[in-house]
């Protein structure tokens, strides 16, 4: 939840008054000085007192501020209390007694308070709690009444020697204590247990159980620290605060972390809201007063606003319009500006023409990256045409420089050259038409086909022989085909015979390659087929 700059204003007052509290406490604590503890008082009831005035208009619900308030007044209460016996009328016996008695008041009246306020929580703000709830208020005040007038029956302290008016403190040994004052501690204890169990039903009904870990941690930390404080076995926390003091702080810290993560609806926060808006309005209250206005509200009257009720007004000679709504507990205006819409208008014609403008420039920009792309892929299959025939391009131009001049031996010598051209022709086809990884098998046979063609003019018996339809991997038909190509020069220029056969064996397809010369020559190789070759 947002925090405005007068919260954190106030949180920073609140905890400076709670330092100074502790200083107070531990000074007491060493010089055992009477006023110390008084100052200590005040610095809490500060404290209180700036976060009862932060809470006077937080609230949606006066019922919830009402309850938190009276909470807040008995917590004040209960330390007066404490403060009063134990060192303001320390040595005057009736009031010394009386004092002693009421201290169970605010702990009778504290947990139904409280669970009060719990019933809030999470509810709409049409929900009205049943009145039998109050009822709670009447048992505490019984307990509280029957603490007070212990002197008649003695049901909350027992005096083991009889009541003495002139004792201004009793020794733990001089009394016992009564059914009034286990019903008082009961009742506190079962309301208490029965709040946190009103608290967390609420919080997973409104589904705020995730923000509830800051409460529950705080409600550990009272069960723990309270105890511990009060039998001082944390001295840090024993100089630092009485039993009362630690309750009332980690109260008031439980009740604000319901505040400010929203278990109670807030009404905090309007002024600044609308003054922060860039609406250009306000409202009307139902006293005619205007309110929450906007930071470029109009220049207007209440009863132009009422005026607008009827029918939007017209401003600054028809630039403006005021328009009005009746709204709950007054009403609402705001200024339509047109000269603000025709600008606006323009201004987004003016946008949808550069957006055309870089749509176009954009759709360039990628047609230019695809063109890139697609020459920088062709250099490269280029390269690699270039490398995989690079030693036929040698073998083609050093024999076109040495061209015999008879005409048998320039016949021969050309039927041979054309041996190297096939296969750099048929090379570069089949590298270009491999640029996805596949080549049809056809391909790759009438690659060898037309090779075998140019021996067979060299009078070699030269047959190719793949019955086999489907995809091959481009890779193995380039290595099949450069194979093919370098036992065919090894066999030049006494080629006399060439076999090519090709059979399916599983996913892929042997090439079996056998050329005769000087010497026979054989070797098989596998190319790899697609899946869904045939």
């Amino acid at each position: 939840m947002h925090v405005s700059k007068e919260t954190r204003r106030s949180y920073l007052a609140m905890a400076a008054f709670l330092v100074l509290g502790c200083a107070f406490r531990c000074y007491s604590h060493m010089a055992h000085d009477v006023w110390s503890d008084a100052l200590t008082f005040a610095c809490h009831a500060c404290l209180f007192f700036i976060w009862l005035r932060l809470m006077r208009r937080r609230f949606v619900r006066r019922e919830v501020s009402s309850l938190l308030a009276a909470l807040a007044a008995l917590l004040l209460v209960w330390r007066f209390l404490q403060l009063a016996k134990y060192d303001l009328l320390y040595d005057v016996a009736v009031c010394n007694r009386y004092l002693w008695y009421a201290y169970y008041v605010p702990i009778s009246f504290i947990p139904s308070v409280f669970l009060l306020a719990m019933l809030y929580v999470g509810m709409p703000r049409t929900w009205h709690m049943d009145r039998r709830y109050l009822l709670l208020l009447g048992v505490s005040g019984v307990l509280s009444l029957l603490s007070l007038t212990n002197d008649f029956h003695e049901l909350a302290f027992r005096f083991k020697d009889g009541l003495d008016p002139t004792m201004p403190d009793w020794p733990a040994g001089t009394y016992t204590h009564g059914p009034v004052f286990y019903a008082v501690w009961t009742w506190a204890a079962l309301v208490s247990a029965l709040s946190l169990v009103v608290l967390i039903r609420r919080s997973v009904r409104s589904g705020l159980l995730q923000r509830s870990v800051i409460p529950l941690a705080i409600i550990v930390a009272m069960a723990v620290l309270l105890p511990a404080v009060n039998s001082q076995s944390i001295t840090f926390l024993f100089f630092l605060f009485s039993y009362t003091e630690l309750a009332n702080v980690l109260m008031l810290a439980f009740c604000e972390s319901l505040f400010v993560l929203g278990f109670f609806p807030a009404n905090s926060g309007y002024d600044a809201l609308w003054r922060a808006s860039s609406l250009v309005g306000g409202f009307v209250d139902g006293h005619g007063q205007l309110c929450n206005l906007s930071a470029g509200a109009p220049d207007v009257t209440a009863s132009q606003v009422r005026e607008a009720l009827e029918s939007p007004l017209s401003l600054e000679e028809g630039q403006r319009e005021l328009v009005a709504l009746p709204v709950t507990g007054g009403t609402a205006f705001w200024v339509r500006d047109h000269v603000v819409v025709r600008r606006l208008s323009k201004q987004l014609e003016d946008l949808g023409d550069e957006l055309s403008q870089e749509q176009a420039m954009l759709s360039s920009e990628i047609d230019l990256a695809h063109e890139r792309e697609t020459v920088a892929r062709r250099q490269e299959l280029y390269d690699q045409i270039v490398a995989n025939t690079a030693p036929q391009l040698e073998a083609l131009s050093s024999a076109l420089e040495r061209v015999p001049d008879e005409d048998d031996a320039f016949l021969a010598h050309m039927r041979r050259t054309a041996v190297y051209a096939a296969y750099i022709k048929r090379c570069a086809n089949l590298t270009l038409l491999g640029e996805d990884g596949w080549i049809d098998v056809g391909e790759l046979a009438l690659s060898l086909g037309e090779s075998c063609s140019c021996l067979r003019a060299l009078g070699a018996d030269a047959v190719v022989s793949i019955p086999v339809a489907g995809s091959a991997s481009s890779p193995d038909a380039l290595r099949v085909y450069a194979a093919f190509q370098e036992m065919v020069e090894r066999a030049l220029p006494l080629v006399r015979s060439v076999r090519v056969e090709g059979v399916r064996q599983g996913d892929e397809l042997v090439v079996s390659l056998s050329v005769v010369g000087d010497a026979c020559e054989t070797l098989s190789l596998g190319v790899g087929l697609a899946g869904d070759a045939a």
